[in-house]
């Protein structure tokens, strides 16, 4: 896939009292907008993955990953 643009950066959240700030990427493809951006977690090397309804194990969203694998 070629690319249009990635945009890399952090994204604060709080959980449980504690902010964390999320790494994340998103990802414009070339024919962007006719193919939807891919958003993904980008973890550190001390960082965990956990999969859940929104994000797959590859720290990616799981609707985007749904939406290119056509």
């Amino acid at each position: 896939m070629e690319l249009l643009a990635c945009i890399a950066g952090v994204v604060p959240v709080s959980l449980r009292g504690t902010q964390y700030n999320c790494p994340l990427e998103i990802i414009l493809p070339f024919d962007y907008p006719s193919r939807p951006p891919i958003v993904q977690v980008v973890p550190s090397d001390h960082m965990q993955i956990k999969a859940g309804r929104c994000v797959s194990s590859a720290g990616r969203d799981r609707k985007s990953t749904r939406l290119n694998s056509s």
